[in-house]
């Protein structure tokens, strides 16, 4: 059998994946970079029947080392298989803008949240009217970490207002709490006063 071969990175799902009792490496250290299942680290194989858990959320496996292909890899094995990534949901910083209880908030106010994901997916975030649940605003393509805003018009003096925005990474999506703000009150025209006028 060949010996001394570099072999990872490879997507095995076949009835015997591999039977080598040559010395053969079957990863390469833990290192930063897209593997073939998504994962954000290169190491070993992707293998179908593996069957052990990953310990420390990076989607390689940490249990039933070295995977040794049920015995068909007869010297050593493959010491970081790759596990199938684990999506993270994204999360809303808190508070939003305005923020919750405002009081005097513009009647064109522009509404914002901050949305994070930890796998760095674009995200889609979805602003409500909580009154009917009406769509007031969309914006697409935020990046992870970044500021999302909508203005939301016309709306009425004296007011409470409730909202709550939807994020979507993709895969998952959350929703916030709901929020609340009252705008100001109607200010009447200014009435100059004259003077210095007589009859």
């Amino acid at each position: 059998d060949p010996e001394y071969n570099l072999i990872y990175n490879n997507y095995f799902n076949n009835t015997v994946n591999a039977k080598d009792d040559g010395n053969n490496i079957w990863n390469v250290s833990k290192t930063s970079g897209e593997n073939i299942v998504g994962g954000a680290w290169l190491g070993g194989n992707y293998w179908h029947d593996y069957e052990g858990n990953d310990t420390d959320g990076d989607d390689l496996g940490d249990t039933m080392l070295p995977y040794n292909c049920n015995g068909n890899i007869t010297n050593g094995g493959d010491m970081h298989p790759l596990l199938m990534p684990v999506n993270h949901p994204p999360v809303i910083s808190y508070p939003p803008t305005p923020a919750n209880g405002s009081v005097d908030v513009s009647t064109n106010p522009t509404l914002s949240v901050i949305a994070h994901d930890a796998d760095g997916d674009k995200l889609t975030v979805i602003f409500y009217d909580a009154s009917d649940d009406s769509v007031i605003g969309t914006v697409d393509n935020v990046a992870a970490g970044s500021t999302a805003s909508v203005t939301w018009p016309n709306l009425q003096y004296s007011t409470t207002y409730y909202w709550y925005v939807i994020v979507n990474d993709g895969f998952e999506e959350i929703t916030s709490n709901l929020w609340h703000f009252t705008t100001k009150a109607n200010s009447p025209p200014y009435t100059p006063s004259l003077s210095g006028i007589t009859s």
